[in-house]
């Protein structure tokens, strides 16, 4: 036994019961929260078949067994899931699912939504599932190995002219591949591909998940009127130059720019980091994944740069009005200390 494993066995962390969901790589609730009346909590009552002890605060728990051998509850005091799902309903957002095929009344010509449209275009032929694990992929990687040749004299077979040609277009290259593809499912009679045992993902969300239960486009009414958009409070987690990444009522949303260096320096200035400042976000949609991820769009207020960062200028202005304070009080000490001289 190494020396790690036994200050681990020695240490407190050993007698850390196992949390009943994992902390990472989940983007989706994985218990059902639980939650009881303040009048039920004084007395411990849960509906439950045993009581929970009465050191425990909180209304809201999460458990896995109602009963064991032991006749222990195996829960746990974690309503986060709960508190989340409130601070997302305060927003007003309605969220969207995320559909990769594209709209034959509205489509799009814009590259990334071609690139999408294709790749499930050729999950749809190949009968492929969502998320595949990774020896699936080494799998399916060395079928198509396998198939370059039999690939190369099909595009022989099609149009080799087209193919010598200087402008060639890498759209033409994929409809022939998505062709080759029908064609060797049709002609293989124990096809390849459909043989490899993929396991389908038993998780699929369905509907908004509770997030929200309003309209789109609904209206907010407030005492100064009527409002379509709510300004929100967040935080950057980190900042790229394509995606700015920012923590948002805990959820992970994408902002349409970054702070500038000027900005930047202001809050190192205090003695803070960047992921410490607080910076007013517009929410503008949600987007709900298959998987179950949420991912905000958010859009840097104007006034970010004015009221949520430190002005050098109002500092410089303070400092120099007390220094004028301290001299007129010096001035009237003298001044009193010389009529009591002469009295």
């Amino acid at each position: 036994m190494s020396e790690f494993s036994k200050l681990l066995k020695n240490s407190r962390f050993a007698s850390l019961a196992k949390p009943l969901g994992k902390r990472k790589g989940n983007s989706h609730p994985t218990h059902q929260v639980v939650e009881t009346r303040a009048s039920s909590l004084h007395r411990q009552e849960w509906g439950l078949k045993y009581a929970l002890p009465k050191k425990i605060k909180s209304r809201y728990i999460t458990f896995n067994n109602a009963d064991t051998m032991e006749r222990i509850v195996d829960f746990e005091t974690n309503g986060s899931d709960h508190w989340k799902r409130l601070r997302f309903q305060e927003t007003g957002l309605v969220p969207k699912l995320d559909n990769s095929k594209q709209n034959p009344l509205f489509g799009s010509t814009s590259e990334q939504n071609n690139i999408v449209g294709v790749n499930r275009e050729i999950e749809n032929i190949l009968n492929l599932p969502e998320n595949l694990n990774r020896k699936d992929i080494q799998a399916l990687k060395l079928v198509f190995k396998n198939l370059r040749d039999e690939f190369r004299e099909y595009v022989k077979s099609q149009d080799i002219i087209l193919l010598n040609k200087e402008k060639f277009k890498v759209d033409k290259f994929e409809k022939l591949a998505r062709d080759f593809l029908k064609e060797y499912k049709l002609k293989s009679t124990v096809n390849k591909i459909e043989s490899i045992e993929t396991k389908r993902d038993e998780f699929k969300f369905n509907g908004f998940g509770g997030l929200s239960y309003n309209l789109k486009g609904r209206l907010s009414s407030t005492p100064n009127g009527i409002k379509d958009k709510k300004i929100i409070t967040g935080r950057y987690i980190g900042a790229d130059q394509q995606n700015t990444l920012v923590g948002i009522g805990g959820f992970t949303g994408v902002a349409n720019k970054v702070l500038s260096k000027t900005q930047i320096q202001n809050i190192k200035s205090q003695g803070k980091e960047l992921r410490e400042s607080i910076v007013p976000f517009h929410l503008t949609e949600a987007t709900i994944f298959k998987s179950g991820a949420v991912i905000v769009d958010a859009h840097l207020t104007s006034s970010a740069s004015t009221s949520r960062l430190p002005n050098r200028s109002s500092r410089t202005r303070s400092n120099i009005e007390t220094k004028d304070t301290d001299v007129v009080l010096k001035n009237l000490l003298d001044l009193l200390n010389s009529k009591k001289k002469n009295i």
